[in-house]
């Protein structure tokens, strides 16, 4: 689990602090002496766990979520039923700022970004992971920072870009900085414009706001998020290459193929069950126009 921050109960009251969720499990079987107990027949199972790491955290042992917050309640529990399910964590009693550091990226090409970064504290323990998603240039105050220096490490797993130096914050509470980033190799800028239609009137199209995400069809890159407002999304990528865009809806995703290929007049030369076209924009970018029929459930819980 990825470390962060969450609501833990210290001392009867609900406290804002770096949270980190280590292990979860259930009990699915329990056998004694090759035979499968069906019944605990009054006994109890009492379960202890060990932090092996250092340093010690503030706090650390099984815990419980109650309605609005995480209660640690130690080392050692008991469970008088078997198919029990648990979870262990860590947290600090640190207090945190509510309102941190200002971070800035900038870059020397139009289009949004997806990145994930890990914060180290003076001594390299991992403290808290954040992940920034938006379009050049933008700002984000972090939220809930502990008030120290902390090292922020951009973690290399968006294939978009060149790696991001480590920022260096003298106190997360504190102060604005700014990340300057660079494309990777031969990628270029390319906007889409979609035009949303439903199966039920394909006559009538939208231009839709949702957060989605793309990657090259069929690799083992991480979807990166690119969030398209009034069916206009800035993004990067390969020429020639087929990228697949997807957008989650009640557990289900809906699925585009594109590949960044056209002739000299922006007629798309593959295969699509999309009409699409291009041309070429006033600043040298490339815009790609898209007509894609969404499924009629998604196309009737959105109003469309």
């Amino acid at each position: 689990y990825e470390p962060g921050t969450d609501v833990v109960e210290i001392d009867g009251q609900p406290v804002n602090v770096l949270f980190h969720k280590l292990e979860t499990g259930r009990l699915t079987e329990l056998k004694v002496a090759g035979k499968k107990v069906a019944d605990l027949n009054g006994g109890v199972i009492q379960s202890r766990c060990t932090y092996t790491g250092s340093p010690a955290p503030d706090l650390f042992g099984f815990a419980e979520f109650l309605s609005d917050r995480w209660k640690i309640k130690g080392a050692e529990t008991v469970y008088n039923q078997l198919n029990f399910s648990y979870t262990i964590a860590k947290a600090s009693t640190q207090e945190l700022c509510a309102s941190g550091s200002k971070i800035k990226f900038i870059s020397n090409v139009v289009s949004s970004f997806s990145l994930d970064a890990d914060v180290f504290d003076a001594n390299d323990n991992l403290l808290t992971y954040i992940h920034f998603k938006g379009s050049f240039p933008e700002t984000f105050t972090v939220e809930n920072t502990p008030n120290q220096p902390v090292k922020i490490v951009f973690r290399n797993n968006n294939p978009s870009f060149q790696p991001i130096a480590p920022l260096e914050i003298e106190n997360f509470c504190t102060d604005s900085y700014e990340v300057n980033v660079s494309p990777a190799s031969g990628y270029k800028e390319y906007q889409i414009v979609l035009r949303a239609l439903c199966q039920d009137n394909p006559t009538i199209a939208f231009a839709p706001t949702y957060s989605g995400e793309y990657k090259i069809k069929n690799s083992d890159n991480l979807w990166q998020g690119a969030d398209m407002k009034g069916g206009v999304v800035d993004l990067l990528a390969l020429p020639g290459q087929e990228y697949e865009y997807r957008l989650l809806w009640e557990n289900n995703w809906e699925y585009s193929t594109l590949v960044a290929e056209f002739d000299e007049k922006g007629n798309y030369q593959h295969p699509s069950g999309s009409k699409i076209r291009a041309e070429q924009m006033s600043d040298g970018r490339i815009r790609i126009f898209m007509e894609h029929i969404f499924s009629q459930n998604i196309c009737d819980d959105l109003g469309w």
